[in-house]
């Protein structure tokens, strides 16, 4: 995956973003857990707990002074990952991410749509749907129609 590339003191930034997003709904479900598990892995970090008091605009003034450009959209990606992890891209958490895009002040050039995918049995293939998003012309919004 792409966090591997943040650097190491900005992983812990991405992970409290990642907590604000899958809290966004008053559910923490076992798909969203298992992932946020999964980034941890790969950041070689351990989980934290949901902090309500962090505001998403106090991480992304750090990160508005601590990351690269680069780094800022590999956050824009990861957390569009997240939010569709549940087979549902919401409005909320469209707004976080829209929200958040404006915050880290990523212009908005360019949309694309990424349609979600399906397995052969017509089941929502979280997998495939990453993929798409990851190889996709991404460059400062993407579009995700909704996947439920």
């Amino acid at each position: 995956m792409l966090l591997n590339k943040l650097q190491d003191e900005n992983k812990e930034l991405f992970l409290r973003l990642e907590m604000l997003l899958v809290n966004i709904d008053g559910k923490y479900c076992d798909s969203e857990r298992r992932l946020v598990e999964q980034h941890c892995r790969e950041m070689g970090i351990q989980p934290i707990e949901y902090d309500k008091t962090v505001t998403i605009e106090k991480i992304a003034e750090t990160i508005n002074r601590e990351m690269s450009v680069e780094e800022r959209k590999i956050i824009l990606i990861e957390l569009i990952t997240v939010a569709i992890i549940d087979g549902v891209y919401d409005e909320r958490e469209k707004e976080f991410v829209e929200y958040l895009r404006k915050m880290l002040h990523m212009p908005k050039a360019k949309s694309e749509t990424i349609e979600p995918k399906y397995d052969s049995s017509g089941k929502f293939s979280y997998d495939d749907t990453v993929d798409a998003l990851k190889k996709s012309r991404f460059e400062y919004t993407i579009i995700l129609r909704n996947v439920s």
